[in-house]
């Protein structure tokens, strides 16, 4: 009886363990969407949330059915004339925890008088007080010279967030670098960003397994 009850015991333990871990393994590797689609208009249907700021001067939409766009909608990425630089700029109104990982993806392709000289930036920071007036801590950026006649995925992968960055706002910020004197114009649509809380729970799963094996070994 009581070696019965030593196995039934044991079993419990196991299950529990397995449980928990199950549970927070899909809690800590889920990513969660900051920019998608239809959430902070990351498809540009509709002319909000982006802004200017920072290298941003203009943000401009432009419209048109082209081959691998999301919508009739895109946003512009250039130069307008000889001081004003098109691009978007966004505060996610993300908070960034510590040990965050964010992935960023966005479609792009050049236009109008976009030459090989011309480049493409992105970045995701954050600011001293949450705002363009702040001092930016970059988390990770990007850049691509050149021409891509039709639409390829850029972004970043697996940046992770600074000390200086933790319980700041997330921004995203996406412009383009082109010869003063130019008018030169891209094509910006299906930004998407997403975030993949910090790994600390991986630690409490090795842990549970680590007592796991204790308990396991007690009880024989």
């Amino acid at each position: 009886h009581n070696h019965l009850n030593t196995i039934m015991k044991t079993q419990h333990i196991a299950l529990v363990t397995a449980l928990l871990c199950g549970s927070f393994a899909t809690s800590a590797s889920a990513a969660t969407t900051i920019i998608g689609d239809a959430t902070l208009n990351g498809d540009f249907e509709t002319q909000t949330i982006w802004t200017d700021g920072f290298n941003v001067d203009e943000v401009a939409y432009a419209t048109g059915a082209i081959t691998g766009t999301n919508g009739d909608q895109t946003a512009v990425i250039g130069r307008q004339n000889s001081t004003t630089i098109r691009g978007v700029l966004q505060n996610t109104g993300y908070t960034v925890s510590s040990g965050d990982t964010f992935d960023l993806s966005f479609d792009w392709r050049s236009a109008a008088n976009w030459t090989s000289s011309d480049t493409l930036n992105w970045r995701i920071f954050t600011t001293s007080d949450d705002t363009v007036t702040g001092t930016v801590s970059l988390i990770d950026s990007g850049d691509f010279t050149g021409i891509d006649a039709t639409f390829k995925e850029y972004g970043l992968n697996g940046s992770i967030a600074g000390a200086t960055d933790v319980g700041q706002q997330l921004w995203v910020e996406i412009w383009a670098t082109v010869d003063p004197g130019e008018t030169a114009f891209s094509r910006l649509d299906n930004v998407n960003l997403s975030v993949i809380p910090e790994p600390g729970t991986y630690a409490l799963i090795a842990g549970l397994l680590g007592l796991t094996s204790v308990m396991l070994r007690r009880r024989k």
